[in-house]
């Protein structure tokens, strides 16, 4: 959902109309997140504890906390606001919004899935049912459902037949089925929607490369390279150097890795390639140091997954939920 649609909605004439003059919020929402975006992370968790339970009968200081809490990337920490805004308004669609979200994020697909579902189906015909509709489809490839979650993009494209977002996300599940012409077809269209995703170009080179057409693909690397978001612009980085490699053109690979490490020294593929491309290049002993990065890297990244995977059985054999706020190691 857009980030000031929750404002929008529950401030806004349009849902006064439908539901009473809008709460008011309880300062200390925004008190809080100034808290934690002055980097004093420890606090903003103590001020949100006694804000659960000071607030506890407010549904927009809740909705408001767990979209924040979500915007800032902790997932885990807005849960709780979210089922609690659940609770208070299961009428409102942006709390049912937000606790699906929060589900997403923090591995509890399943029950994300449950939540959405009904959610898209309660508010079909609204304002929100695009947005939930779409969480629903992410909800379905996260679990590898990919023909429903491709059926599931395509009803939110319906709905919203302009929104980069939703094509862009309906390509990647095309590339991962390997319907490489739909998927070429869906990043190109979210390059040219306004505004266009920052990711399209890159992943259209990488698709066209799948498809054989290298000629096509290098300059649109080199597009998303020197025009993306800065998080876009590594990532084009990254897959451009791979493309290079593989091609036997280390030397052209050499620079843009070496800077790649240097913005993401915890990029264990980045040290990965990295070594391989200063081996192929005869620089053996820097390709070493390399290697032990990576392998360091690695280990730790195996420790990660493997406690994540003992966590999720644990709670199975159990009875229980994963555990909380845990997320799978990001992989490229």
């Amino acid at each position: 959902m857009k980030r000031a649609l929750l404002l929008l909605l529950i401030s806004s004439g349009r849902a006064a109309a439908r539901q009473g003059p809008p709460p008011a919020i309880d300062p200390r929402v925004d008190a809080t997140f100034q808290i934690y975006d002055r980097g004093d992370k420890a606090a903003a968790k103590r001020e949100l504890d006694k804000l659960l339970v000071a607030a506890a009968s407010d549904p927009a200081a809740m909705v408001l906390l767990a979209h924040g809490l979500d915007m800032r990337q902790e997932y885990a920490w807005a849960e709780p606001f979210a089922r609690r805004a659940v609770l208070l308004r299961p009428d409102f669609a942006p709390c049912q919004y937000a606790l699906g979200v929060s589900l997403l994020f923090t591995d509890h697909v399943e029950e994300a899935e449950r939540v959405l579902r009904a959610a898209a189906g309660r508010f079909a015909g609204t304002q929100d049912e695009p947005d939930l509709v779409f969480s629903l489809a992410m909800a379905c490839v996260l679990q590898n459902k990919r023909l429903e979650g491709g059926l599931t993009f395509a009803k939110a494209i319906e709905l919203q037949p302009k929104n980069a977002l939703y094509r862009f996300s309906a390509a990647e599940n095309d590339r991962n089925l390997k319907r490489l012409a739909e998927a070429e077809a869906g990043f190109r269209l979210a390059m040219t929607l306004e505004p266009p995703h920052a990711d399209a170009a890159w992943k259209l080179a990488m698709t066209l490369a799948e498809l054989g057409r290298f000629a096509e693909a290098e300059p649109l690397f080199q597009r998303a390279i020197a025009q993306g978001t800065p998080a876009s612009r590594q990532s084009a980085a990254y897959q451009f150097a791979v493309f290079l490699f593989e091609r036997g053109r280390a030397q052209e690979a050499l620079p843009l890795l070496q800077a790649l490490v240097k913005a993401r020294p915890a990029d264990r593929m980045a040290w990965n390639y990295l070594a391989r491309t200063l081996r192929a290049l005869g620089h053996k002993e820097e390709s070493a140091a390399a290697l032990k990065r990576y392998q360091s890297l690695q280990a730790e990244f195996d420790r990660t997954e493997t406690d994540y995977l003992l966590g999720l059985i644990r709670a199975q054999r159990s009875g229980g939920r994963a555990p909380d706020g845990k997320q799978m190691p990001e992989r490229h």
